[in-house]
This record gives structure tokens, sequence and C-alpha cells, in this order.
């Protein structure tokens, strides 16, 4: 037997956490706190520890969700980069990591 839910209820629930994230990310920000802070707790209270209301459905996609997220905050990290900098502190980088040699060399 499928329990997994009908598509527009599946299409309701992903809004309400959206707007619910949307919600709190301000609500944090105002109280001048983390947003992520506020995040994790979300997915406490609706998570499996506390009222259950993520659907399995939900949680099958979940690792498809992480990697997306990984991404996201990869780029985000790989573009805020600077290539002066880089070329500044890669002598260090190389003293930490030697394997980086083929890297800083690409850089330079």
């Amino acid at each position: 037997m499928d329990n997994s839910l009908p598509e527009p209820l599946f299409s309701l629930i992903v809004s309400a956490i959206i707007i619910l994230s949307i919600v709190i990310l301000s609500l944090f920000d105002r109280i001048n706190l983390p947003g992520l802070i506020g995040l994790v707790m979300l997915g406490v209270i609706l998570g499996l520890s506390l009222l259950n209301t993520i659907d399995s459905t939900l949680l099958s996609i979940s690792a498809e969700v992480r990697l997306l997220a990984l991404i996201v905050i990869l780029m985000r990290a790989g573009l805020g980069l600077n290539r002066r900098v880089i070329k500044k502190t890669g002598h260090v980088v190389l003293r930490l990591d030697p394997f980086s040699l083929p890297l800083l060399y690409l850089l330079t």
C-alpha cells in the first residue's frame, strides 16, 4: 500500500514549509540571531522528533535536497573567492596541504 500524499497536498505542505522558513528567517533577523538557528529549530519542530508533520515522500527526497543545498553553498563560496587574496596566501595553503600544488599552479 502506497501511503504517499496526493500531489495537491504535497505541494501545499512544501509551500507551507517554505513560507514558514521565510517567516522564521525574518523573525530571527529582527532579533539579531543567525537565521540558521531558527531553521534548525523549525526542522526539529516539524520533523520526526516532535510534530511529525513531514511526510515520508518529503523524507525520501531529502538526499537530493541536501545535495542541492551543498551545491548552492559551494557555488556561493567559490564565487566569493578573490584571486588576489588566493595568490597572496597560496604559499600558506601549499604548506598546509601539499596536494594543493596543482591548484596553486593553475591560479598563478
